[in-house]
């Protein structure tokens, strides 16, 4: 197997990207122990209980907001982000290619991987991975014979 990959990636994708890889989960779950706490308070205490559902509201978007607005603005902020980026992925290792360097990485170094909407994130650890973009493979072919090769490489 010998695929190449190029791209460019752009705020809106980095923005959707940085959704997938925090833990979405937990805020989902602060949220829910939020609104039941605001229905044990409704059904106590009546309709006047309702303001904490409008600060819960409140305070949830304006964190959804701040988050995408900080993650923007890392990624305005950090050059190496908008670069091209060039992936040479054979049976032997994944070679990232940018314009100031070239890693190769061993697919023993790699943790495991993890196939999102639109992104292949590649999990050097808990923390550390690399993303590939669906959009930068040449076809459809290219995606299902790389996703095939992660489970090959007891990746998935």
């Amino acid at each position: 197997m010998n695929i190449q990959v190029q791209f460019t990636l752009t705020a809106d994708e980095y923005v959707n990207l940085m959704r997938y890889i925090v833990n979405w989960r937990r805020y989902a779950w602060i949220i829910g122990f939020a609104l039941l706490f605001v229905g044990v308070q409704v059904y106590l205490n009546g309709p006047q209980a309702l303001l904490y559902l409008l600060v819960l509201v409140v305070f949830g978007v304006f964190m959804y907001f701040s988050m995408q607005r900080s993650i923007r603005k890392v990624f305005d902020m950090s050059p190496h982000l908008n670069q091209p980026l060039r992936y040479q992925i054979t049976e032997e290792e994944f070679l990232v290619i940018t314009d100031e360097v070239q890693n190769s990485y061993t697919w023993d170094m790699f943790w495991k991987a993890r196939e999102v909407p639109e992104w292949f994130l590649l999990h050097q650890n808990e923390r550390v991975y690399n993303y590939v973009p669906k959009r930068a493979f040449n076809s459809a072919e290219e995606v299902d014979e790389f996703r095939k090769f992660l489970i090959m490489k007891e990746l998935w």
